[in-house]
């Protein structure tokens, strides 16, 4: 059976979204009695790592209305760019600024934004040839 089909992957993008903008307008300390709690440290986790799924996955959105070969195309680079991408982006933030994978002079979010960059602008170009190529045949 294969779960990452283009309707799947869509639905994920949307509920992250969702998930991501419910936690940013309804503050996470009105829904939280502590502010140093297990519960809002677990809801400010849960929004950064919908905000970065939502992300990943907003190509597959690009790729709905275009042919299933040009998802497939991107599938296969999403495949392992996406989990390495989400890891990268949780060893940064969750490292902190010092530590033992943090970067010091707070170039964490350059990093990330080259890295977000990068995999938008291979997944851009990977749509972009499989689309091409599918309206030429």
């Amino acid at each position: 059976m294969n779960l990452l089909t283009k309707t799947n992957l869509a639905v994920i993008a949307i509920f992250a979204l969702a998930v991501a903008g419910f936690l940013q307008w309804y503050r996470i300390s009105s829904i939280c009695e502590s502010a140093y709690s297990f519960c809002s440290d677990f809801l400010f986790y849960t929004k950064n790592i919908s905000a970065i799924l939502f992300w990943l996955l907003l190509p597959a959105l690009l790729t709905t209305p275009l042919a299933s070969g040009v998802f497939e195309s991107w599938k296969r680079f999403a495949i392992w760019a996406a989990p390495l991408v989400l890891a990268l982006s949780a060893l940064l933030l969750f490292a902190g600024e010092s530590g033992p994978y943090g970067f010091s002079l707070g170039i964490t979010p350059l990093i990330l934004l080259v890295l977000y960059g990068l995999y938008f602008l291979v997944s851009l170009v990977i749509i972009g040839v499989a689309a091409v190529k599918t309206r030429k045949q």
